[in-house]
């Protein structure tokens, strides 16, 4: 596997007493993921709730990314030291047109407890007036109230995506103080199954959003990673570009007697 990036791996301290929450699913993996800064989503403190309010800086990044053989994995650094109180909406935007509008997201609906319907959700575009607060996204599944089949752990699967939260990252002594980190992680082989237009397309451009006290199905009306707020233009320069490693066609079975032809993409 070749990646055409530069590896930059900054890791934040987490102090003794961080508190590690496991918010969707019980993933056990995270320790092992390689996290990749994010520069260009590094962001200034903007006046949100801490919960809502992305931070970084070259010295603490504030954004971070990761794949393994089987999962992707983003991490967004949060304006808010320990014991965050989650009931908002955060989401990792992604345009693989290039149109700059968002074409999918990964978001965390912690707004409703009930992750049978909501939880982490895979969304796609709805509409947008051309300013991240004019943006909104809708659920891939097409239902805004379950989890049918095409959704992240929709129709009974736990392993598609996970979410945990850590707490008290940093020290008193860093540009934000301690603060929290969010992460995601979404199945390789999910977004091949039900997403293939992501892993067929191996340039992502990315950005971070936050909604307040709300679920996944409005403006992106709170924060904006990368020195954005909701009142500014989507243009080139709100994303960041992550080259995800292109999938490789490991096996072509054909099957004389049902005439079938089987292809299956296995991730370097």
């Amino acid at each position: 596997m070749k990646l055409r990036f530069a590896l930059l791996i900054l890791l934040g301290a987490v102090s003794a007493n961080a508190a590690v929450v496991q918010h969707i699913g019980n993933y056990t993996g995270w320790g092992s993921v390689t996290w990749n800064a994010l520069n260009g989503l590094n962001d200034s403190v903007d006046g949100n709730a801490g919960q809502l309010e992305f931070v970084g800086n070259t010295t603490t990044p504030g954004a971070y990314w990761g794949m393994d053989n089987n999962y992707v994995f983003f991490r967004m650094r949060l304006d808010v030291g320990s014991n965050p109180s989650f009931s908002d909406s955060h989401f990792v935007l992604i345009d693989i047109m290039g149109d700059y509008s968002p074409d999918y997201a990964f978001a965390w609906d912690s707004k409703s407890t009930d992750q049978t319907a909501h939880g982490l959700e895979m969304l796609v575009f709805d509409t947008s007036d051309g300013t991240w607060g004019g943006t909104k996204m809708d659920d891939f599944d097409g239902h805004g109230g379950q989890k049918l089949a095409k959704d992240i752990n929709g129709d009974g699967r736990t392993t598609d995506g996970y979410v945990q939260s850590t707490d008290n990252v940093g020290s008193a002594g860093d540009p934000f103080g301690t603060t929290t980190f969010l992460d995601f992680a979404v199945s390789l082989s999910y977004l091949s199954n039900y997403v293939p237009a992501l892993v067929q397309n191996t340039d992502w451009r990315v950005q971070f959003a936050s909604i307040a006290n709300s679920t996944d199905h409005n403006l992106l009306s709170a924060d904006i990673a990368g020195g954005q707020s909701p009142s500014s233009a989507i243009t080139a320069a709100s994303w960041t570009t992550v080259a995800i490693p292109e999938p490789a066609v490991a096996t072509l079975i054909l099957g004389f007697g049902a005439g079938l032809l089987v292809v299956k993409r296995l991730f370097a």
